[in-house]
C-alpha cells in the first residue's frame, strides 16, 4: 500500500507510472535500510560495476543464468535475494517490467554488446554472450 493505491490489487498496467515508479523508491529504500550482508555478493558486484540499484542489480543477476524466466520467477528470486519480504507475492510484473527497461536503457547507452531478449507472453533471457560477460563481471579473477 503506497499513499492509499494498492499496487498489487487489480491490473498493474493501469497503475499510473509515478505510482509504479514510487513503489520502487520505496521498495528501495527498504532495501538499503535493511540487511546489506543479506545481499547476494553478486548483487553487490553488479551494482558497484553498472551503478544499478539494489532492485535492478538482483534483476540482472537472476537474468545472468541464461536460462529464461518468467516475470513472477524473476519476482519470486529477487525477494529471495533481497530478502526484503516473506510474502513472495509481493513483487508484481510490472516492477520487473521497468527494471528490465532501466537495464537495457544502461546496456544501450554503455555496453551495446550486452542484451536482455524478451520472450513474448512468458518473460525474459539473456542471451548467452551477455551471460558469459556477466559471469565474467560477476566472478573476477
Amino acid at each position: 500500500m503506497l499513499d492509499g493505491v494498492d499496487i498489487l490489487a487489480g491490473d498493474p498496467r493501469r497503475h499510473p507510472r509515478e505510482v509504479v515508479d514510487a513503489w520502487i523508491d520505496e521498495l528501495q529504500f527498504l532495501i538499503l535500510d535493511g540487511k546489506p550482508d543479506d545481499v547476494h555478493e553478486e548483487t553487490v558486484t553488479l551494482r558497484k560495476t553498472f551503478g544499478f540499484r539494489p532492485l535492478t542489480a538482483s534483476v540482472l543477476r537472476v537474468l545472468a543464468s541464461g536460462r529464461p524466466h518468467s516475470l513472477i520467477s524473476i519476482g519470486g528470486r529477487v525477494l529471495d535475494d533481497l530478502e526484503v519480504y516473506q510474502d513472495k507475492d509481493g513483487m508484481g510484473p510490472t516492477i520487473i517490467r521497468v527494471e528490465v527497461c532501466h537495464i537495457r536503457k544502461v546496456f544501450k547507452r554503455d555496453y551495446p554488446n550486452l542484451k536482455i531478449n524478451t520472450i513474448w507472453g512468458f518473460g525474459y533471457q539473456c542471451p548467452p554472450e551477455t551471460c558469459a560477460e556477466l559471469k565474467r563481471i560477476m566472478k573476477p579473477a
